[in-house]
């Protein structure tokens, strides 16, 4: 018997461009989904989560152009620092909205209040993962 794997080892990459590029791919592809979703069917989801279908259709089509910019940067060989900074940023301000539209809308549905902070932590995660990961990057381009 030969003491050789079958199969070679699978290779993940630390490094901190390839981390940055899996962190805006994570926030990509649901962050997308979510936009179409919102897009496709304002109403049902307006009315399930409490939120009305005039904001669900508009942040749909927010979130299905912010998610596809932010997959786009995901395939970047380095992303622009400037562009992730952009991203981080956007992410921040909507964690932080999350909390506020549901501290100050009327009457969000129990299920809309648990998606609200559930985003709020979700968003605000990445947003921290994706500076951590853009500084990382910038440190390592410094001579």
């Amino acid at each position: 018997m030969s003491a050789t794997p079958l199969a070679p080892r699978a290779r993940t990459s630390t490094a901190p461009a390839a981390l940055l590029r899996r962190y805006l791919l994570l926030d990509a592809g649901p962050t997308t989904a979510t936009g179409v979703a919102f897009v496709v069917a304002p109403g049902p989801i307006g009315d399930f989560l409490g939120y009305g279908t005039a904001p669900v259709l508009a942040v749909g089509v927010f979130l299905t152009l912010f998610g596809g910019f932010v997959g786009w940067l995901s395939t970047r060989r380095r992303p622009p620092l400037a562009a992730v900074h952009a991203v981080v940023d956007v992410n921040a301000v909507w964690a932080v909205a999350s909390l506020a539209v549901l501290a100050f809308r009327l009457d969000p549905t129990p299920v809309g209040v648990a998606y609200g902070v559930l985003q709020a932590v979700v968003v605000g995660a990445l947003a921290v993962l994706q500076f951590t990961a853009a500084r990382r990057v910038a440190a390592e381009s410094r001579p």
